[in-house]
């Protein structure tokens, strides 16, 4: 619905990229392995989010800040994703409200995590990404899951004004999965 804004980046010009609508700053970064792209987004990311006068923060990425245990494969182990350990510490120093993954094909709200545990503030993970005919039955992590949705079409609306940020997951067919809103007080801005 519209180009994607350059990031005036020699080598990955529009890999990542932000934009404001209404209250929200959306941030997209990229999760590929590319070479000098990961340390290039970190040090674009501050600089932007630091320029943001908005009161939202949401940031989208494909690969999930977590993984999960694959029966069959020993040496994946339950934890923090190569992404995450990447961008973790990163979203805790800049306040980011709303982390939207996706990768797996399936929903979870992960609650507040903050230094890579779960917690009362920091920010909300959620994994919505359920698109396509592929579907994953991963195991539900007893650790970080607080709504996991079996593997089913559904779609979200959030909805951001100055006070409340509220994001809910559907399924295709108009039940609610999931609903759940964040407020806080103003930041303070330059």
């Amino acid at each position: 619905l519209f180009e994607v804004p350059s990031n005036n980046s020699a080598a990955f010009d529009r890999y990542y990229y932000s934009f404001d609508r209404g209250d929200v700053h959306w941030i997209v970064l990229n999760t590929e392995p590319f070479a000098g792209l990961i340390d290039e987004q970190k040090a674009w990311l501050r600089a932007d989010v630091g320029a943001s006068d908005r009161k939202w923060r949401v940031v989208l990425l494909h690969r999930d800040v977590l993984q999960y245990r694959i029966i069959g494969r020993p040496e994946r182990q339950e934890g923090i994703s190569e992404s995450g350990q990447d961008f973790m510490p990163l979203f805790d120093e800049l306040g980011i409200d709303l982390v939207l993954t996706g990768h797996l094909h399936t929903y979870r709200n992960r609650g507040h995590i903050f230094e890579q545990k779960k917690s009362d503030h920091g920010p909300v993970y959620v994994m919505c990404g359920l698109a396509g005919d592929q579907r994953y039955k991963e195991k539900i992590s007893a650790e970080f899951d607080d709504v996991a949705a079996t593997p089913k079409d559904n779609f979200l609306v959030l909805d951001a004004d100055a006070d409340l940020l509220r994001l809910r997951c559907f399924s295709i067919d108009g039940s609610l999965i999931d609903d759940f809103s964040l407020s806080k007080p103003d930041r303070n801005r330059r």
